[in-house]
């Protein structure tokens, strides 16, 4: 299980634009198993490389789930806004 954000976007080109480089390591990000396993469970049981996701990504994705499957929202205007406190982004000063 990897709980860094490292193989968490499959597609290379889009990894390398948000991180302004290409990804090191290109044969295992193709491996890669997203590791939420209420959308993924089998995928998971079975990976040799599970990308971990952080807390926004399964507390977004959990909570809009329930509204996709049974097609009660319109996805073209699906917004999540989150917020953080102190310990999300490590205390300063």
């Amino acid at each position: 299980v990897d709980l860094s954000a490292d193989f968490r976007i499959r597609d290379l080109d889009v990894w390398a634009r948000w991180y302004g480089m290409p990804h090191t390591s290109p044969e295992w990000a193709e491996k890669a198993v997203y590791g939420l396993p209420e959308v993924a469970r089998e995928q998971v049981r079975e990976a040799r490389l599970v990308a971990n996701p952080g807390c926004y990504p399964t507390a977004v994705q959990l909570g809009f789930l329930p509204l996709l499957e049974n097609d009660l929202v319109d996805t073209s205007r699906l917004i999540a806004d989150a917020k953080s406190g102190a310990s999300g982004g490590g205390r300063q000063g």
